[in-house]
């Protein structure tokens, strides 16, 4: 209250100031504090005559009604809006004012109640996104000796499962979520031990199909399972409790599990948890705590929401790591091709990019179009060269965990240490909310007065030329046919080539932009040649384009050696156009 005086007192001192110094004052500017929103920032300081910006979130689900200035507008990107007050001459305090929005999820206990014994609780959803995020944690229905371990679409478990957190499409007026809830398995199965903050279990001689780990077992909360607790455990499906942070080496040694529930407040998962489980194939995250990773890697989740959307259109599916991302205009692409529809799913390289491709994969369909892209740095991770998973994977999935149930896992190795380094590191961050979206966010992770992504899914904030084109990483990259022709580089990337084609999906290869200067020595104009008659000769996929083309001057790249720069951007889609028109014409030729 002494802030909003102080201020207000300056506010009407500065309009005793005399005309004639209007153009050089400077200008303090404050949001009022009011209820369905926040300001990231409450106060800024302005010439007179420039405008102001103010970042705001709503809350879930309230929408923008007005600011009591006289020029203003609003600019919405995920779940951030840019309120803009146009040509501030004079300190001023504006009131914004909020609604609840439309858009709202009734979630129905099904057997469970709220806090104040309701049945049901209708709760507003983040505006921003294609899918809306569910509501996250446990504590929204209590069910006595039960576990609530989804949500479903109705209520006897026979519609689509959504895991707590994961996204949902929200119909118009709102829609209808139930409780799935698991009765805990007897307690008397169980023995334990105390531990530190809680019951360890330590063994169990249960044999039923589906085991549920109770929370509370004599009156304890359970905290953790102790090394060989569950060792060849017959029980197909695995429901861990939301209670549960620790999971001891060889918890699971031999265990039939083959669907795993866990919740993502599971803080201490050692890498050895699940030795010898082959039969692991499908794992469940359910959002226990907020997310974490509101921008980078969180991008997959939007862009995966886009290319469902579009499962049924014909459309043409741009993959890379982030060169893609950062490096293609896509609505140009669409104007060019309007009789499809296109998604750009680059992310991020360093990362096994096979489960990313089987995610893509099915939202795709016969005569859409696959245009790969390997940066040639992560060639390994881009080719596809193991199956192994990485904790970035997991990263990546966060925002809608629901993502990961489309992969079989007995198809991968290091799962389990995966996500045990995934959960580790997460524990360290900082927590979010639903209501970001990666578009408010900039590079770097700072909030962006404009959307920093557009639809299609490229990054569109204004990026300037390189003053020099010196490469900034100092990594010589091989583009040499030694690089590629070991095993497995051809048939591991031909073996994901092979699963598209069948699905009558063309796949089609280009080449990453790369700073031309950040090559190896080795790497000549002949080398490249070279390697690339070879892929044309080796690789199932089609290549559309010339190596040559995508190595660019360092000016066209903005701080790193495979980032474009906005004219970049342009050079390049330009290319990548005629390199479509031309494959779409050979197609019809032949």
């Amino acid at each position: 209250m002494f802030v909003s005086l102080l201020l207000c007192a300056l506010v009407l001192a500065g309009c005793t100031q005399s005309l004639p110094t209007v153009q050089s004052r400077l200008c303090d500017v404050m949001i009022e504090d009011g209820p369905g929103f926040r300001a990231l920032r409450s106060i800024v300081t302005v010439r007179s005559g420039e405008d102001a910006r103010f970042q705001l979130v709503p809350e879930a689900g309230c929408t923008f009604v007005s600011a009591d200035y006289a020029d203003y507008e609003v600019r919405t990107s995920g779940g951030q809006q840019t309120l803009i007050l146009h040509n501030v001459r004079y300190p001023a305090v504006v009131r914004v004012t909020y609604r609840p929005g439309a858009r709202q999820l009734c979630y129905h206990g099904n057997g469970g109640l709220t806090a104040a014994g309701e049945e049901t609780a209708v709760l507003p959803v983040a505006d921003g996104k294609l899918r809306g995020n569910t509501s996250q944690g446990i504590d929204l229905f209590q069910r006595g000796g039960c576990t609530l371990y989804a949500w479903n679409t109705r209520p006897d478990g026979s519609g689509t499962q959504i895991g707590l957190g994961s996204r949902t499409r929200i119909p118009d007026g709102g829609g209808h979520l139930y409780a799935m809830w698991e009765p805990w398995s007897d307690e008397e199965l169980f023995t334990a031990q105390e531990g530190s903050g809680g019951l360890f279990l330590t063994g169990f001689a249960g044999e039923a199909d589906t085991l549920c780990i109770p929370s509370v077992i004599r009156g304890q909360t359970v905290t953790g399972i102790a090394s060989g607790a569950f060792a060849h455990c017959a029980s197909r499906v695995v429901i861990l409790p939301p209670t549960l942070r620790e999971i001891g080496a060889d918890a699971f040694q031999g265990a039939a599990v083959e669907e795993l529930y866990l919740y993502d407040s599971l803080t201490r998962l050692d890498p050895q948890a699940f030795p010898d489980c082959a039969s692991l194939a499908r794992l469940h995250i359910n959002a226990a705590t907020p997310p974490r990773y509101m921008t980078y890697f969180a991008t997959f989740a939007d862009k995966h929401d886009r290319l469902l959307s579009l499962k049924d259109h014909a459309k043409i599916v741009l993959f890379s790591g982030s060169s893609a991302r950062f490096g293609i205009d896509s609505p140009l692409l669409d104007e060019s091709f309007p009789e499809y529809d296109v998604v750009n799913m680059g992310v991020f390289a360093y990362t096994n990019a096979r489960p990313q491709l089987e995610i893509i994969l099915s939202c795709m369909q016969a005569g859409d179009v696959l245009l790969h892209a390997p940066e040639f740095d992560a060639s390994n991770y881009q080719f596809c060269t193991d199956n192994v998973l990485s904790h970035t994977l997991f990263s990546m999935m966060e925002a809608n965990y629901d993502a990961l149930t489309l992969l079989d896992l007995r198809t991968y190795e290091r799962v389990i240490p995966a996500l045990s380094a995934y959960l580790s590191i997460r524990t360290g961050l900082a927590e979010g909310s639903y209501a970001f979206s990666p578009s408010d966010f900039d590079e770097d992770g700072n909030p962006s007065d404009t959307p920093a992504y557009n639809a299609c899914g490229d990054y569109i904030l204004y990026r300037p030329n390189a003053p020099f084109s010196t490469p900034v990483y100092g990594l010589p990259v091989q583009y040499t046919v030694e690089a590629f022709t070991r095993e497995p580089f051809a048939a591991s990337i031909n073996a994901v080539y092979d699963r598209f084609l069948a699905a009558g999906i063309r796949v089609w290869f280009s080449y990453a932009p790369r700073n031309i200067e950040a090559l190896s020595a080795d790497s000549t104009k002949e080398a490249r040649a070279a390697l690339d008659a070879w892929f044309r000769r080796t690789l199932h996929a089609r290549v559309v384009s010339d190596l040559e083309e995508s190595l660019f001057s360092g000016i066209y790249l903005y701080g790193t050696d495979n980032h474009l720069s906005t004219e970049g951007v342009a050079i390049h889609t330009r290319r990548i156009i005629r390199d479509l028109q031309k494959a779409f014409a050979e197609e019809v030729g032949s």
